[in-house]
């Protein structure tokens, strides 16, 4: 039998004979793998997005509720600023809001007095808990030209929706920003130049100390992988958390998703080449990860992927709107108090004049998944 190295050699000189693939992905496939397509939405009028979470497929990745994909979308400065992100006051409850930008920018504000600006390769995480009020605004001064009235760049990012644990859900609202996100050197890039970064939680023995989780959210992570050389090749060892002495393994409830944000990816198994297949924009697989799964992944014209994952809770979470739980009477609660716009349960946004909020879509009004 092989040696890992001597393995590896001869492993990548097969890859580097196979030019057609756009993605290697060496693993050990579970049983249980599913994929799709996400959903184009209106988030605004001029401003569509493609809804990959929740769906019918899947409800949930781990504590991951929500995944929306927004852009690259073309935005123009000074010619009526067609294309922005421009989200009047909302509420939330039980949920984290996490955004992550790769071009472009966005102006947070909410009621806890926050008002901050988010740019590519930061951070913001909101911690809702019992009830937060919140909205987004472009962030013109990431976009005027110094040299024309009217500039044309792009806005192009992510927002995920993390549930709370079920004793959590009714802590006080929070908010915290990072600039500086974790790179992540151990996988091993085989080939070309791969950035691995952590934007939260736990990876591979790295840790993002700048977002703080509550307890119960201690395993799980989103992962940035951005292929800068095509047909560069990045390994990455097991992705299940090691258990703890006496607790038991159950992969179950582990979860990891997989999900292209710009290029092509083809997941290739060798052991079962009928087992192949390719990922492309808008598209996730999602995986019940045992600890024997390993990936060796290329990527081509240029591939940035993420990965999200760790352990769903015992809970089953429902969304109503915005909002989430593991208790139906709290989404109707809040839906309640938003409806009359009790300023004890949902204060007015920071530095905003409120006259946008926006009112619960009347098909989502009664509408619990």
């Amino acid at each position: 039998m092989l040696g890992t190295s001597k393995f590896m050699r001869h492993y990548s000189r097969f890859l580097s004979m196979q030019p057609f693939f756009a993605l290697a992905m060496k693993m050990n496939f579970p049983p249980k793998t599913t994929r799709w397509f996400g959903k184009s939405t209106e988030l605004v009028p001029g401003m569509v997005v493609r809804r990959i979470l929740p769906q019918i497929q899947c409800r949930s990745i781990g504590p991951f509720v929500f995944l929306d994909h927004f852009g690259p979308i073309p935005i123009t400065v000074g010619g009526g600023n067609q294309g922005m992100m421009n989200v009047g006051p909302h509420p939330h409850i039980g949920l984290c809001t996490l955004t992550f930008l790769y071009q472009g920018g966005v102006l947070h504000r909410d009621s806890t007095g926050v008002e901050q600006p988010i740019l590519p390769d930061q951070v913001n995480w909101m911690c809702s808990g019992k009830g937060v009020t919140h909205s987004e605004r472009p962030l013109l001064s990431s976009l005027a030209s110094t040299t024309t009235t009217t500039a044309t760049k792009e806005l192009h990012g992510l927002q995920l929706w993390v549930a709370l644990p079920k004793d959590y859900e009714d802590i006080d609202p929070s908010f915290h920003h990072s600039s500086s996100i974790v790179s992540v050197e151990r996988p091993i890039v085989t080939l070309g130049v791969v950035l691995t970064k952590l934007i939260v939680g736990k990876f591979m023995g790295y840790e993002q100390t700048r977002i703080p989780l509550v307890p119960g959210m201690e395993d799980m992570f989103l992962v940035s992988v951005d292929f800068k050389d095509e047909n560069a090749e990045w390994q990455c060892p097991p992705l299940r958390v090691d258990k703890k002495k006496g607790e038991e393994d159950d992969d179950d409830d582990w979860q990891v998703g997989i999900y292209v944000t710009s290029g092509i990816a083809t997941l290739v198994n060798h052991d079962q080449p009928e087992d192949s297949s390719s990922l492309s924009v808008g598209e996730i697989m999602v995986l019940q990860a045992g600890s024997s799964s390993s990936m060796t992944i290329r990527g081509t014209n240029d591939c940035k992927l993420i990965l999200l994952g760790g352990s769903a809770y015992p809970e089953k979470r429902h969304l109503l709107w915005n909002f989430c739980s593991w208790d139906t009477n709290k989404l109707k609660d809040a839906a309640d108090a938003w409806d009359r716009l009790d300023r004890n349960k949902f204060p007015p946004v920071f530095n905003e004049s409120n006259d946008d909020s926006i009112p619960i879509p009347i098909p989502q009004r009664h509408k619990k998944t």
